[in-house]
């Protein structure tokens, strides 16, 4: 099932990632940072930072995301 704002890879930005698990951006990045939530992926260039819908998925279905 393909979700809204994915790419064609089956990347969400962080933006559409955060709308999908009820929270801000902001949040998702500090997620990252303490290494909670989803796994972030950055470009070759490590200037976009995307997540995989499967990695989203899973996390909004674990038990961590209700604690969160």
């Amino acid at each position: 099932m393909e979700l809204p704002g994915a790419d064609a890879f089956g990347r969400l930005t962080r933006e559409a990632a955060a709308e999908l698990l009820g929270c801000s951006p902001g949040t998702l990045a500090n997620w990252a940072t303490a290494g909670v939530g989803p796994k972030p992926f950055k470009t070759a260039h490590g200037k976009r930072v995307y997540y995989l819908v499967d990695e989203v998925r899973a996390f909004a279905l674990s038990p961590a995301a209700q604690a969160a």
